[in-house]
This record gives C-alpha cells, sequence and structure tokens, in this order.
C-alpha cells in the first residue's frame, strides 16, 4: 500500500525489492546489509528468489521470510527477472550521488530503534546523502539521529474487520501523513 500511495502523489519512479511485499525491519535491514557488504547483488537474489513449497491458504516466504502477495509466481523466470532488476535498482540508487529517502511504514506494531539506526548508518557508509522517513504508531518509539525523521500518526482503530474499509483508511492515513 504505501509503494501504490507514493506513486499517486507522484513521489515514486520505479519498483524495489521491498515494494509490494511483507516483511519485518529486520529482514529489510539484513537484506541490504548483505548487499553492500557483498558488494554484489548475486547472493542477495538467490536468497530473495528461493522459496519453500507453498502451504494452503498460506503466503510464499523465502530465506528472508519475505511474503510476497501480488507480482510473478515464485520460482519463475519471471519473478527471478523482477527480482532481480527491483535488487539491482535499488543497489544502483544507493551507489549513486542523489538525495534519497527511504520511507518505512508501520501501522501499530513496536519499531527497534537500534534497527532504524543500523539501516540508516549501513546505506550511508555508502551514500551519506540517504535519509530515513519512519510514519509509526509506536507511541514510544524514541530513535535520534539526524538522518532519520519520526512521524507518529497512530493508525486509526477500525472497528469493522473487513479488509476493504482497513485498506481505505490506511491508504488515507498514508496520503496524509506523508505529506505533512
Amino acid at each position: 500500500m504505501p509503494a501504490m500511495v507514493i506513486e499517486e502523489l507522484g513521489l515514486r519512479t520505479a519498483s524495489y525489492p521491498f515494494d509490494w511485499l511483507y516483511s519485518t525491519l529486520k529482514e529489510n535491514v539484513s537484506m541490504v546489509k548483505e548487499m553492500l557488504q557483498s558488494n554484489t547483488i548475486e547472493g542477495v537474489l538467490k536468497k530473495y528468489s528461493t522459496f519453500s513449497e507453498r502451504q494452503p491458504n498460506d503466503l510464499d516466504r523465502n530465506e528472508y521470510h519475505f511474503a510476497f502477495p501480488h507480482g510473478p509466481a515464485a520460482n519463475t523466470p519471471e519473478f527471478n527477472d523482477t527480482a532481480r532488476r527491483r535488487i539491482q535498482r535499488l543497489y544502483d540508487i544507493i551507489h549513486s550521488t542523489e538525495d534519497i529517502t527511504f520511507i518505512f511504514c508501520n501501522r501499530n506494531d513496536k519499531i527497534d530503534a537500534k534497527l532504524l539506526l543500523e539501516f540508516i548508518e549501513t546505506v550511508q557508509t555508502i551514500n551519506n546523502k540517504c535519509k530515513l522517513l519512519v510514519l509509526h504508531g509506536d507511541i514510544n518509539l524514541i530513535c535520534v539521529h539526524p538522518s532519520i525523521i519520526l512521524k507518529y500518526y497512530p493508525f486509526p482503530d477500525c472497528p469493522n474487520s473487513d479488509i476493504g474499509p482497513n485498506d481505505r483508511i490506511y491508504r488515507e492515513w498514508l496520503k496524509k501523513n506523508m505529506l505533512s
């Protein structure tokens, strides 16, 4: 959902590995660190596109515990091409001289501030113009770093468990808070 909203706001120009997938901050940090430390995308690509068998009513998950609810089917040439292209884009943009703002959205879960610091410090070893915008609902989050922008916006409670209204509320929440 955040990728879709960023695109609607005219701020998204390409797809990256973390778009359209469910993962945790810990898994995202692990992937980026491995990619930057090895100075290649090959090891990450292998893990990213290696899946266990799909279980009934379950999402595909790989070694990084990423779940891919959208996009090409896992273990297909189309999936591998998409994964390679997105990972290479991330690698290239971190190695560029551009100002980059990564956006991490988290509705209500507790966020480990050490992981935010680890992420920004890892990417800044390559590009010190990187920033991290964290839109979150964790009232207890404290993280002090000049390149990390924290925006606390509690996600409204959704009395209806139906996914449609929740998605609509989340989209409105993201649009409002990304621009403020």
